[in-house]
């Protein structure tokens, strides 16, 4: 953002999505949170180690930001600048460092969320921080910011941002060049972070990026904790939906469904590898005649010996008009199997009132087993820490689900890395 006033707009970047919560994110809700009246309530002002209060973020409920480390000479001018931008945001000032040079410095904060009543955690079903205006000062500055773990992130398939994963953070850095008199419509600046069933963020970086010569100034960040839409449409093909699955080893199969067509041609499948720049065309779909109610449906299979040693495949869909004319998809990043699992036993299959399921993994981890429903609603979280080996998980309780089918997940630290679905009688 740029020092001068300017208001950060609210809006949906469209559809970068991880496989994890691919359809969750459309069914929970994330609160509109309210970020203002902060309070010091330990440590020194503004530096390492500093705790905040924010009194009131959803009704009963409030917030403790910690500053936890400064990196690189940043320094933090305001917990929370409301004098611009969108007073219910939560808005961070950060300094470039004094000295000169080439860098990129940084603030590491934490968030945690817990009960106004009794101070216990309080656990969100869902939540969104939406990191809004990400750019530059326009002349020697690049913002930053970055999440520790999201369940999935979004921004524009016309995006200016460089997305790149920094350990468990991803990390989106803005251009130098400065987007002014942002509006609903102006969302490739934009960045959101999706989190399921999580009482805190336990990482978030706000920082810049400097050249070799730079103007020593504060640079005011939007942190907006909300839900926010935006249609995603793309003429003369519009998708209802675009996903990817992973099975077996790294096989992933693309599936995606299309409405009210018109003159398109094929579509032909692009993927990447890294930060999601460097496409390249794998394949080649035709347009489907056959429509049930107006909608289409598409499959493609990917090669799993060119998905060999890659942890994340970007994909989009190139669509061809009858004249020739092309349109892009939104960009899923499919997470491939890690190489930490062994192939996912489900059992039994359709079952009744439990599941067992038996993998192995090649050192001790933390492991999270989801049942999800084709709606994209958690039915059932089970965590557990599995040592090296062959590992068997029961699932109990579920007697209760009515008949039909649903997706069973391994997430072995945070990863997703198979999928299964299952039948309940």
């Amino acid at each position: 953002m740029r020092q001068t006033l300017r208001a950060c707009a609210t809006v949906l970047v469209c559809a970068f999505l991880t496989l994890t919560s691919l359809k969750m994110s459309a069914q929970c809700i994330a609160p509109a949170m309210t970020w203002s009246n902060p309070t010091l309530v330990s440590g020194e002002a503004l530096q390492k180690g500093s705790v905040y209060k924010f009194p009131s973020v959803t009704p009963g409920v409030y917030a403790l930001v910690k500053v936890e480390e400064f990196k690189n000479g940043a320094t933090l001018s305001s917990i929370d600048d409301n004098l611009y931008g969108y007073p219910a945001a939560w808005q961070p000032v950060v300094k470039t460092p004094v000295v000169q040079g080439v860098s990129e410095s940084w603030v590491e904060f934490n968030i945690r969320f817990f009960d106004s009543v009794d101070d216990k955690k309080h656990k969100y079903n869902c939540m969104q921080l939406s990191f809004i205006d990400v750019d530059g000062d326009g002349q020697k500055v690049q913002e930053f910011v970055a999440a520790k773990k999201p369940d999935n992130f979004m921004i524009s398939n016309i995006s200016i941002l460089d997305i790149t994963n920094v350990g468990d953070m991803v990390k989106a850095m803005g251009r130098i060049g400065n987007y002014p008199a942002l509006d609903t419509t102006s969302y490739m600046t934009n960045i959101n972070y999706r989190y399921y069933n999580e009482d805190e963020i336990d990482e978030v970086w706000i920082g810049n990026k400097t050249a070799a010569t730079f103007i020593v100034q504060d640079r005011y960040s939007c942190g907006y904790f909300k839900q926010i839409s935006m249609p995603y449409q793309v003429l003369p093909v519009t998708y209802s939906s675009f996903t990817g699955t992973v099975s077996g080893n790294n096989n992933v199969t693309l599936d995606w469904a299309t409405v009210n067509e018109q003159s398109n041609s094929h579509f032909e499948i692009e993927r990447s590898f890294g930060n999601g720049s460097g496409y390249k065309t794998i394949g080649k779909v035709a347009e489907n005649p056959t429509a049930m109610g107006g909608k289409r449906s598409y499959r493609f299979n990917d090669k799993p010996e060119e998905l060999k040693g890659q942890k994340v495949a970007f994909y989009r869909l190139k669509q061809v008009d009858l004249d020739g004319k092309i349109n892009y998809s939104e960009v899923l990043a499919v997470v491939l199997k890690s190489k930490n699992a062994g192939t996912l036993q489900v059992y039994p299959n359709p079952f009744a009132d439990k599941l067992e399921l038996r993998f192995s993994v090649e050192v001790d981890a933390n492991v999270e087993i989801r049942i999800v429903d084709y709606s994209g609603r958690v039915i059932l979280v089970n965590r557990t820490q599995v040592e090296r080996g062959l590992v068997q998980v029961k699932v109990g309780g579920l007697q209760q689900l009515k008949p039909g089918a649903y997706i069973a997940q391994l997430i072995i630290e945070g990863q997703v890395v198979e999928s299964q679905k299952v039948v309940k009688n």
